[in-house]
């Protein structure tokens, strides 16, 4: 007879499982910032976008990127991925990377 799994089994089980989907994935974020309610442009709250800074902790992203730990894209995969947004880049760009993504 198969011993019932037990609530705590099945909680480590589902969480070794997320995890391994986790390190599959290359997960990137953007943050987006509403500097007011209205929708209009030049209309900027400043508590409010402070606000939203202190929440997404960008403050404390801003200082791990400084302490050395940023990430940097490869410039083959970054100019693969975005060469469509500019006609020197696309359709083949021709040179070396580095001055590609500039």
């Amino acid at each position: 007879k198969k011993k019932q799994q037990t609530a705590s089994g099945k909680i480590k089980t589902q969480a070794n499982q997320l995890v391994t989907k986790l390190m599959q994935c290359t997960p990137h974020y953007i943050r987006c910032i509403k500097p007011n309610e209205t929708k209009r442009a030049h209309d900027w709250e400043k508590q409010r976008c402070l606000h939203q800074v202190r929440y997404l902790g960008l403050k404390e992203n801003i200082r791990v990127r400084r302490a050395g730990f940023a990430f940097r894209r490869v410039f083959d995969k970054f100019l693969r991925r975005y060469a469509i947004l500019t006609p020197e880049t696309f359709p083949k760009w021709r040179g070396r990377l580095e001055d590609g993504v500039r």
